[in-house]
């Protein structure tokens, strides 16, 4: 009769248990790693935002793509990462404009939201014309954010499984 010895069983064990117990831990710093990744993009882009100075001539409407330079400093003030989310085992968490901006309205006493001006920056309005740079920033560095996800991932199980 044959006879298998498998030598080191033991160690393999303790290693997937440590890796059992840190799974979380890792999934939760890999996409905060990959969130921030976003959020640089993001940031880069509102800076690029188009900030020059317009004005309405009498009754006539011009579309623009401008916005003020405090409305693009509060949506860098505003920007931010949520924090996580863990339904159903699924960690996620949102970029987002959160806050309200300085410029105060009779409308809005606090002041504008920030979502909501990035969405009609974004969306584009009737006096303002669509500026997708939420879709811009998101689509040049969703290969980056992926691949930073896996690198975090990658270094957290080689320093427990060594």
């Amino acid at each position: 009769m044959a006879k298998l010895t498998i030598t080191g069983i033991d160690d393999f064990e303790m290693k997937l248990s440590k890796l059992g117990n840190e799974s979380e831990r890792i999934a939760r710093k890999a996409v905060y790693e990959a969130a921030g990744v976003i959020a640089d993009e993001l940031k880069k882009e509102t800076n690029n935002l188009d900030d020059r100075d317009y004005f309405f001539y009498g009754n006539e409407k011009k579309e623009s793509f401008a916005i003020t330079d405090a409305q693009k400093q509060d949506l860098l003030n505003g920007l931010g990462i949520a924090k996580f989310d863990d339904e159903y085992g699924v960690i996620n968490t949102k970029i987002s404009f959160g806050g309200y901006g300085s410029i105060k309205t009779k409308k809005y006493p606090k002041g504008v939201p920030n979502l909501m001006l990035a969405a009609s920056i974004n969306s584009g309005t009737s006096f303002r014309r669509k500026n997708p740079f939420i879709r811009r920033a998101i689509s040049r560095c969703r290969v980056r954010a992926q691949n930073r996800m896996v690198e975090v991932y990658e270094n957290e199980v080689n320093k427990i499984v060594k």
